[in-house]
């Protein structure tokens, strides 16, 4: 999709990677994702790894995610 209008619904994807040597597994991982001026998250539509999400939304275009830990290489 190269235009979105109004009302369209807009999908996208945020991927994670530990990509840390050896064993090191991340922890208290937050993601903090700014929605751009006039798009809004539609409620229940988030997925992690299959099971679905629901992000705090503290307001102002701002979408907080908290992630499990992440082993290395996952």
């Amino acid at each position: 999709m190269t235009v979105v209008e109004v009302g369209d619904f807009v999908e996208y994807r945020i991927r994670l990677q530990n990509t840390s040597a050896g064993t090191d597994t991340l922890r208290n991982i937050l993601i903090n994702d700014w929605r751009p001026s006039g798009f809004r998250y539609a409620d229940g539509t988030a997925m992690l790894d299959g099971v679905p999400q629901q992000p705090d939304q503290p307001g102002a275009g701002l979408l907080l995610w908290s992630v499990p830990p992440l082993a290395a290489s996952g």
